[in-house]
């Protein structure tokens, strides 16, 4: 699927459905792309993990949203670090340490991600695919959210983050920027 950057978002949404485990991806003008992450529903894993992340976060007093967190450990979990975890969910499933996966899925929480963080994402599936190891980006990004460290640890990381890569402006916040852009020329 890494092949389709330029597709309209209702056509990878229907080929996501398709493929289960799929990442759509979809060009943006600032040069990010769109990756959607299937989060499965083992008695909800996936997804209580994510916001077990962000209340933590918050706690911590780093003011997040769940595709924030997901952004942020994508960027500063190296790639080693990503293909180590991984590999040791797979053996969990392989082992029966964990409920295999299966098609219910509870999220599909959409990032946009920065060129070289999907790539690295690419690179880290593509080593996995040389050992035989099938995983797509959906897995990696699960495997590194349930090997996260604590929250903080992860705090001062996920600072650095915002400050570098800040949250675009939606909803309203959008509006008013774009009102004030064009009324200043």
């Amino acid at each position: 699927m890494r092949y389709i950057v330029g597709a309209q978002r209702t056509h990878l949404r229907a080929l996501q459905c398709q493929q289960c485990h799929g990442v759509s991806i979809v060009a943006d003008e600032f040069h990010l792309e769109g990756v959607a992450v299937s989060m499965h529903e083992h008695g909800r894993a996936d997804m209580t993990a994510l916001a077990d992340r962000v209340a933590g976060l918050q706690k911590a007093g780093v003011m997040v949203r769940s595709a924030t967190v997901l952004r942020a450990l994508i960027h500063l979990t190296p790639p080693g670090e990503m293909i180590a975890h991984t590999v040791r969910l797979a053996g969990e499933n392989a082992l029966g340490a964990t409920v295999p996966n299966d098609d219910n899925v509870s999220g599909h929480p959409t990032v946009d991600l920065p060129k070289d963080d999907v790539k690295k994402l690419d690179a880290v599936v593509l080593h996995l695919a040389k050992a035989k190891i099938i995983a797509t980006r959906a897995y990696v990004v699960r495997a590194i959210l349930r090997a996260a460290p604590d929250d903080k640890k992860l705090a001062p990381g996920v600072r650095k983050f915002l400050t570098d890569f800040p949250n675009k402006p939606r909803g309203l916040s959008k509006i008013r920027l774009a009102r004030l852009a064009k009324a200043n020329g």
